[in-house]
């Protein structure tokens, strides 16, 4: 059988990344406070996608605005379940999960859990997780401008196989993906409300065609480095890779800051 040249591409970087995430957290350095997130996955009902984004754009962002909230990314998939979206919020801290919601806040208890109830039609499921946010196997965004498109990996990761990888990742995988001019990688792993083995990387590029070049930047800077970022057999123990939007009209963007006098 031919070898699919991208899909063995994409399962390298998934199965490294994520194998080698778990490792890092399990060595003797401290690893940084994480940036937590509240990662929501939700699957919508048959044929209600355009009527769920007027009604949240038109009642649920407002209360998000309103409430407090400065950051919402909401993802569409486009490649994977095309009834599914993914919404990424950030916390302060975990502290800030003892409060109210945004939308509470913005409207009170009682007027929040009904419009809740009134979204909720929409769905075929609904998932929140809260997600650690893993800064030491990311890659800054090099622009300030909105995320385009995103390649998303969820991984599950085989007890025991980690530390074989943690090498790998820093020497190998690391080095390439920055050599091949990556726009951004954004890795967390999940901390409550799922499997702690699960990891979820977002890469992001302005297009299809930007998907492309990094592919073949990718292979080309791994030849120069002369390291092979391969991917053993046995690493992972469940992968899935979609392709995601960003919806700019159903999403907040932070205020830009100020540059210092």
């Amino acid at each position: 059988m031919k070898r699919n040249p991208t899909k063995s591409f994409i399962l390298t970087i998934s199965a490294l990344l994520f194998a080698a995430s778990i490792g890092f957290a399990q060595t003797q350095t401290p690893a940084p406070v994480p940036q937590f997130s509240r990662l929501q996955v939700i699957t919508l009902n048959p044929g209600v996608s355009d009527e769920w984004r007027k009604f949240y754009q038109a009642e649920i962002l407002p209360a998000l605005k309103k409430g407090g909230v400065k950051q919402h990314s909401v993802w569409r998939v486009v490649q994977g379940d095309l009834r599914q979206y993914v919404l990424i919020t950030p916390l302060e801290s975990l502290a800030q999960m003892d409060e109210p919601g945004a939308v509470a806040k913005a409207l009170g208890q009682e007027a929040a859990t009904a419009l809740n109830k009134k979204q909720s039609r929409f769905f075929a499921e609904w998932h929140s997780y809260t997600i650690a946010g893993r800064p030491d196997l990311s890659i800054a965004p090099t622009s300030t401008d909105a995320p385009k498109l995103g390649l998303a990996a969820k991984t599950i990761v085989t007890p025991g196989r980690v530390p074989e990888w943690v090498k790998g990742f820093k020497e190998n995988l690391l080095p390439v993906v920055q050599k091949a001019g990556l726009k951004g990688l954004l890795t967390g792993q999940i901390a409550f409300g799922g499997n702690p083995n699960e990891f979820r990387a977002l890469l992001l590029f302005d297009s299809y065609a930007d998907l492309g070049r990094f592919q073949a930047a990718y292979s080309k800077a791994a030849a120069e480095l002369k390291l092979s970022p391969m991917a053993p057999a046995g690493i992972v123990a469940q992968s899935e890779f979609l392709v995601a939007r960003y919806v700019p009209e159903l999403s907040i963007r932070p205020e830009p800051q100020k540059a210092a006098k």
